[in-house]
């Protein structure tokens, strides 16, 4: 008798409670309160069929904080071996205390009990949901390439922080224009926008380049201190290296400098001269036009200065002081062909005059700021008729052209020794 009893208390009371998945077994009183979703359902397993008839059916119960019965469902496995215990229809209350409490009572067919009462507590997790999204605030120099990003940092309503994705309003982002501009982001789960404040700071290293004529060399050629092939040689120019080309004398020879830095006159035949490019369409605004001029210092003995700009084709002139420029007027030009290029540098107003003609060619209202290196008027044949119209794009032998308004204006306002920096 004695082994017999052991041996259906071994059979009978042993009994685990796990999830639908396996978990740890107990079988007394857990200590740890467990914290399961609201739609938890338990699985009783016993090591033999159980009935689960009224009496078990009381036996097996969920009561609240409040020691109230919960109103779930049991099910018994075709095996009889296994008790589902099934939340109310609408889940238990997040945040909730509940015991699931088995007495004694639960027997097998043969009419048997299980020894000892077991309750198990566990509460309900609390629903996890997007308290704050984290608004974006980034910076980049202008031109830099930049990519809206795929994912935004949010605040959960559990003290947790993770990354979620994000459908910005455009994918679109112009970096070429200084300013601040914001975009707008929608989160899955989040009512409110999330927005990303993106701030272009102006780059002068982008929006200023010096337009520069490179040649290269068609065969080895020497270079010379003067023109003329009997002139002292100042280097050898190997065929395929580039130059840069500075001045021209009449298309026959050209004042270059080599990738070493050094000077010298080449013939024309020497060189592979690239087509004229295209006019940067890309004007600047007033602002980036003062911040460069202001940034870099320049400084004039008039209270002018003046900056052609080839590469937009315009001629920008400033009034105020070194560091405190303001723009005073910008009027479109055309300066000279890549076969006859505009020199580069900084230089002054010189003299003028109101007519010059060449025997081919003439302007009006000229105003002398380097050598033969003019500004004036747009071109005109001996009887001061314009016989070529063309502003904004390359198009001299070397001159700044003007509208005759502008070459005017120029005539009549530019003082002596107006710095001219011509990039």
């Amino acid at each position: 008798m004695k082994t017999h009893k052991i041996t259906k208390e071994l059979l009978f009371f042993v009994m685990i409670l796990i999830f639908l998945i396996p978990i740890k077994a107990f079988g007394a009183e857990e200590k740890k309160m467990q914290e399961v979703n609201k739609d938890k359902i338990w699985s009783i397993n016993f090591n033999d069929s159980v009935l689960l008839d009224e009496i078990s059916k009381e036996s097996i119960y969920i009561l609240d904080d409040m020691e109230k019965k919960v109103d779930i469902t049991l099910e018994l496995s075709n095996d009889g071996k296994t008790i589902l215990v099934k939340p109310p229809k609408q889940g238990y209350e997040p945040g909730k205390n509940y015991v699931l409490q088995i007495n004694n009572q639960i027997h097998n067919a043969a009419g048997e009990t299980i020894i000892g009462p077991i309750s198990f507590k566990f509460t309900i997790e609390r629903p996890v949901y997007i308290v704050k999204v984290n608004n974006i605030n980034l910076s980049v120099k202008q031109g830099q390439a930049f990519t809206l990003q795929e994912k935004v940092t949010v605040d959960l309503s559990n003290g947790g922080r993770v990354d979620k994705g994000v459908l910005w309003n455009t994918t679109n982002v112009d970096t070429t224009k200084a300013g601040t501009y914001t975009f707008e982001g929608n989160v899955e789960g989040y009512d409110d926008k999330v927005s990303l404040t993106l701030n272009i700071i102006i780059d002068y290293n982008y929006l200023v380049k010096p337009s520069i004529v490179v040649a290269e060399l068609t065969w080895d050629s020497y270079f010379y201190n003067d023109m003329s092939l009997y002139s002292q040689r100042l280097g050898i120019a190997k065929k395929g290296s580039k130059v840069e080309i500075i001045v021209d004398k009449s298309f026959e020879w050209y004042y270059i400098r080599t990738k070493e830095g050094k000077y010298g006159w080449l013939k024309r035949n020497t060189l592979i001269i690239p087509k004229d490019p295209e006019t940067n369409t890309k004007k600047l605004t007033k602002m980036e036009l003062e911040g460069y001029v202001n940034l870099m210092k320049f400084n004039s003995s008039t209270v002018y200065f003046i900056w052609v700009d080839i590469s937009h084709q315009n001629v920008n002139v400033f009034q105020g002081t070194k560091g405190n420029y303001k723009l005073l007027k910008t009027m479109s030009c055309a300066t000279g062909k890549n076969i006859s290029p505009t020199i580069r540098g900084s230089f002054t107003i010189q003299d003028r005059g109101p007519w010059f003609y060449t025997g081919k060619s003439g302007a009006r209202y000229w105003v002398r700021f380097s050598g033969a290196y003019l500004f004036h008027s747009i071109a005109m044949d001996a009887n001061k008729n314009v016989k070529d119209y063309t502003l904004g794009k390359r198009a001299s032998e070397g001159c700044v052209r003007l509208s005759i308004i502008d070459s005017k204006w120029v005539y009549d306002n530019m003082p002596y020794g107006t710095n001219v920096w011509v990039n």
